[in-house]
């Protein structure tokens, strides 16, 4: 299963207080991405939000690793998660043209 999990700031007036687990969130994500956990981390500039894509067995090893974060832990960032779908047109589209679907919409 993979799931969009988007955090945002507890108090947006202090997001340089996430400079001091910069080193320790960075460390967690690579050990996320090194088990095959981590598909994407990326940071919302205009938004000031941390996105990321997971795969996990199901929703309950998704929240524990999101709860492992250094952020999550400290309650620097507050995290949302939401189960990720193919969108169903998108695949009726590449039936239509009798495409072969990509790797990501099998």
């Amino acid at each position: 299963m993979k799931f969009l999990v988007i955090g945002n700031f507890s108090d947006i007036s202090q997001p340089n207080e996430f400079q001091k687990l910069h080193e320790a969130e960075a460390k967690a994500l690579w050990e996320l991405y090194g088990a095959g956990v981590l598909q994407e981390a990326l940071f919302g500039k205009e938004f000031g939000c941390l996105s990321f894509v997971i795969e996990c067995v199901n929703q309950n090893e998704a929240e524990y690793f999101i709860k492992s974060l250094p952020s999550a832990k400290s309650g620097s960032i507050r995290y949302q998660m939401s189960e990720l779908f193919v969108f169903p047109a998108l695949t009726e589209q590449f039936r239509r043209h009798h495409s072969k679907l990509p790797f990501w919409m099998d």
